[in-house]
């Protein structure tokens, strides 16, 4: 792992976890985020657990504008077709509406580890979310080493 030259002398890493963005980890003294571009870390975030208050699993719904775009172009659409002389622009409707509910539905809720406290944590609260799928059994015992640390 390319962490291991930030790591203090003292200190041990206990878990980790890596998400398409960061790669996590739990040592012994606090918790590290960081990304890496050829096998050299170029972005790097230290929490110390002093800050760490508790984490909350949270979850974010669809996003309804997909689903409420989608009927209102399929609605209007006949209109379109039936009622006027534009009826190539009705046929784009259904089709614009037919991808807007599709879109609605493959985009399924997302879950994700939230860490609260103070300090950096209220500074830069969305820095440090987990955005791991809850289910993933790497994030859960990430966040089970870090909570035998607070």
């Amino acid at each position: 792992m390319p962490i291991e030259p930030h790591l203090m002398d003292d200190e041990q890493l206990q878990e980790y976890c890596v998400t398409s963005s960061w790669s996590w980890v739990a040592t012994n003294k606090r918790v590290i985020k960081y990304r890496e571009s050829n096998e050299t870390v170029t972005d790097l975030h230290d929490l110390s657990y002093s800050e760490i208050r508790g984490i909350s699993l949270e979850t974010d719904d669809r996003n309804h504008f997909y689903a409420a775009l989608g009927v209102s172009a399929l609605i209007v659409s006949p209109f379109l077709i039936l009622g006027t002389a534009l009826p190539a622009l009705g046929g784009l409707l259904i089709v614009g509406g037919l991808l807007s509910l599709i879109k609605w539905y493959l985009d399924a809720e997302t879950s994700y580890f939230e860490f609260r406290g103070s300090g950096l944590i209220e500074k830069e609260p969305d820095q440090w979310k987990l955005e791991a799928d809850a289910d993933s059994d790497d994030a859960r015992e990430f966040v089970k080493a870090v909570r035998s640390q607070l």
